[in-house]
């Protein structure tokens, strides 16, 4: 019999638990740690500790950017009690949190920039502002009473709006907003507020979306909208049936929001909310949710990717423990692992890379000299975790902060021709390069798998494919290529399994 080959270029479609895995794409599988890079699949970037102390008062409660009019941009990270912003010229992060905080492991912070002030608030203290100068101080107002509110947002016609207000009320579900430009007024001119009734759940969020500031409940979307009446902000209910996990869990690209709602992934254009899961990893996610941490979650734009990072708290773990991400240029998903996870923020690098930069020798580099992520103002992603120091992504290492990252990629459970028939199993063909990868099989869908043979690889793709030899008789076949070896990296392209053809009744 004539040896049958099964091409699979590039795999790159992204994760679905939708379908049996005998019934996938041949270039769709199950991956782990590994990122899309310039249609390649490759181990995921590591990451390192940025600045060597931790926040006092617990984990990094909250990231944000603070950009200043003088187009320079501070990064802020606060803890349940303090906040401190890092500083470029000593490397440190420095205290401005003037009197402490007093919130808890819930009480998350929603920040915002109005008039080149940052504004924070917690729900649980008076709201402050911070102008770069000195520590945070109470916002202070100049007519009617500034409210303690969970969330904040100041929309492009210039008013600060806030939500879900403490101890008045119908405060869970009240909306307030100031006088236009006017951070201060709180009881003058047009200021305002609205009672979102429509559902009897308190509001979960508030975002700004082009002109419109939209309120999210865990079951129903309004959307404000200003007017030239005396109404000031109207709230029109845009959606009931889906709405928001938590108020960290949203981001704005391109017109839309991506967020995580109660049951699913969703996109949001300000008129009706469309699933970006379809199926594909939303049972997968949704079902191992803890559904007492659900603020806990929370979500990163990264444009340099074309990808929205959802961090999710899986039952048993406190804090995010699994990186769900969606390219929503190719509408595909892609899974990481991570260590505890409580916040994060994009910040810019300051500087390109230089010669002294680099670990290893030039021939273990594992990345384009001239790629956008090592010039200055390249995104940098910065996270926050449980025990309060921040990591940032660094493409230059090939592990978290000394950990080894565990990457793989898992095919789809290959049947050749006809399910029904027995298949004899001989060999793999393979594209990659990095330094080493472990290849294994598995005849029961990934249950158990058996090692065929750990590949040594160069840091260039090879004129012809590896190879790898096997015997196996069996119905299905799925391979996985891994390396959870610190320090080291591998890419994937393409890989070809071959077989021979068996009887339709029997082995």
């Amino acid at each position: 019999m004539p040896l049958l080959r099964k091409p699979v270029l590039k795999p790159i479609v992204g994760l679905d638990w939708m379908d049996p895995s005998t019934m996938l794409q041949d270039r769709g599988g199950f991956y782990r740690n590994m990122r899309l890079y310039r249609n390649d699949l490759k181990k995921r970037e590591g990451k390192t500790l940025f600045g060597s102390t931790a926040v006092s008062g617990g984990q990094v409660q909250h990231l944000t950017t603070y950009p200043l009019e003088s187009q320079v941009i501070r990064l802020i990270r606060m803890s349940k009690t303090k906040c401190q912003k890092w500083n470029t010229a000593t490397f440190v992060w420095d205290d401005i949190t003037g009197v402490n905080f007093t919130g808890g492991d819930g009480d998350f912070f929603s920040t915002c920039v109005a008039e080149d002030k940052l504004i924070l608030t917690n729900g649980v203290d008076v709201m402050r502002t911070y102008n770069d100068a000195g520590n945070t101080t109470n916002l202070v107002a100049g007519s009617g009473t500034v409210p303690v509110a969970k969330y904040i947002a100041y929309n492009q016609s210039g008013y600060l709006i806030a939500a879900y207000i403490q101890s008045v009320t119908g405060g869970p579900f009240k909306v307030q907003w100031t006088d236009i430009g006017d951070i201060t007024a709180w009881g003058a001119g047009n200021y305002g507020s609205s009672l979102l009734r429509h559902s009897p759940e308190p509001i979960r969020g508030l975002h700004n979306l082009n002109e419109f500031t939209v309120a999210y409940k865990k079951d129903a979307i309004y959307v404000g909208r200003p007017v030239e009446t005396s109404d000031i902000i109207i709230w029109d209910l845009a959606w009931q049936g889906a709405g928001l996990m938590s108020n960290r869990a949203v981001v704005v690209h391109a017109g839309k929001h991506y967020f995580m709602g109660t049951d699913d992934f969703y996109e949001f254009n300000g008129v009706r909310p469309e699933s970006i899961a379809k199926g594909r990893v939303q049972r997968e996610v949704f079902s191992r949710l803890d559904g007492n941490k659900t603020n806990r979650c929370f979500a990163l734009l990264l444009t340099d990717y074309d990808e929205v990072w959802f961090f999710i708290v899986t039952a048993g773990e406190n804090w995010p423990t699994e990186v769900w991400k969606y390219n929503y240029r190719l509408n595909a998903w892609y899974m990481d692992t991570c260590s505890e996870l409580t916040s994060a923020a994009l910040y810019y690098t300051q500087a390109s890379v230089a010669w002294d930069d680099l670990v290893g020798t030039w021939a273990q580099q594992n990345w384009r000299w001239d790629d956008l992520l090592t010039t200055t103002d390249a995104q940098t992603p910065i996270f926050g975790n449980a025990s309060g120091f921040c990591l940032k992504q660094n493409p230059f290492v090939n592990n978290d902060n000394g950990i080894a990252i565990d990457a793989r990629y898992e095919s789809i459970d290959f049947t050749a021709d006809k399910f029904e028939s027995y298949k004899r199993w001989l060999q793999l063909d393979f594209e990659a390069k990095g330094h080493s990868v472990i290849v294994e099989y598995s005849t029961d869908y990934g249950e158990t798998w058996q090692s065929i043979e750990t590949v040594t690889l160069t840091d260039r793709w090879p004129s012809k494919p590896y190879t790898v030899y096997f015997d196996i008789v069996a119905r299905n076949i799925r391979f996985r290529l891994s390396n959870a070896v610190s320090g080291e990296t591998f890419y994937l392209r393409t890989f070809y399994p071959y077989y021979v053809e068996r009887e339709e009744t029997s082995r």
